[in-house]
């Protein structure tokens, strides 16, 4: 899990009144956004920016929403496969031949 304004500038989820009770939501600062990572076989690693994971760090309760926008796609590209495979960190360990 990321936070999605790193790669997604400006990103916002709106939360419904019974997703901010269901969180026991008294003040908005203590929410804290998070988005999957998914890396595929090939080393493409994307973002579900559709269903982000709201946290909220005061009662340690979280629940997983769905965002309907089309700039949030749920397979966001921010690395791909040729990118992913020039990377020495994705490259497999030598210490593990």
């Amino acid at each position: 899990m990321t936070s999605p304004n790193a790669y997604k500038p400006g990103y916002t989820v709106p939360l419904k009144k019974s997703e901010a009770e269901g969180l026991g939501v008294k003040d908005a600062q203590n929410l804290v956004i998070m988005v999957m990572v998914c890396v595929s076989k090939d080393n493409e690693i994307s973002l579900n920016l559709k269903g982000p994971v709201l946290f909220n760090s005061e009662n340690m309760s979280a629940i997983q929403c769905i965002v309907d926008r089309e700039d949030y796609p749920s397979h966001f590209v921010i690395k791909g496969a040729a990118q992913a495979t020039k990377n020495p960190l994705a490259a497999p360990s030598p210490l593990l031949k």
